[in-house]
């Protein structure tokens, strides 16, 4: 309960952008829209970051654009990791589906799976598998993309954030010369 209360009071820091605008007053919005919205919203922003930080590469002379670059990619950065926990929770949440008993006219009974997110949505229809592809593809952006962008980053400058790790290129510490000359 705790953290659920927790996670409740930060919930303006998910940049949840389908609960922020008030798209369903146009018209009916479902769980496929939320997850069609919260996906491409934040890469076009990250799109836009990217594209203002090229014009002002343009604008400015050629000394600060190293600068400029390390802001914009900061920027984009901060873009993931606020962005990360909502929009990788709608997308997981396309593949919870719940099972229903319903009760049929002739005495029988048939399992309704449905999507926990949107129960009008059923699991077994042609509209929820041709998402699918689309829900895999974003588990590969945000839920597995993000981290492994950070892990990439944090690799590749390990050296500068632990000075120790760039003496041994792959952390192999013990065994190595390097690590019995610390002993």
């Amino acid at each position: 309960k705790a953290f659920e209360a927790l996670v409740a009071w930060l919930s303006f820091l998910e940049l949840n952008f389908v609960q922020i605008l008030p798209i369903s007053c146009l018209r009916p919005f479902n769980f496929y829209d939320k997850l069609l919205a919260m996906t491409v919203f934040p890469l076009g922003l990250a799109f836009l970051i990217f594209a203002i930080g090229e014009i002002a590469i343009e604008c400015v002379t050629t000394g600060r654009a190293s600068s400029i670059r390390n802001h914009t990619f900061g920027w984009f950065l901060l873009l993931t990791f606020v962005v990360f926990p909502s929009v990788s929770t709608t997308v997981l949440r396309f593949f919870q589906c719940i099972s229903y008993d319903a009760g049929v006219a002739d005495g029988t009974i048939e399992v309704l799976k449905v999507l926990e997110a949107d129960h009008e949505i059923s699991c077994d229809s042609p509209s929820y598998k041709s998402w699918t592809a689309y829900a895999l593809l974003m588990i590969f952006v945000y839920p597995l993309g993000i981290p492994a962008l950070y892990w990439i980053l944090l690799f590749l400058h390990r050296g500068r954030v632990n000075p120790e790790v760039a003496e041994n290129a792959l952390g192999e510490i013990e065994g190595t010369d390097a690590g019995q000359s610390r002993g």
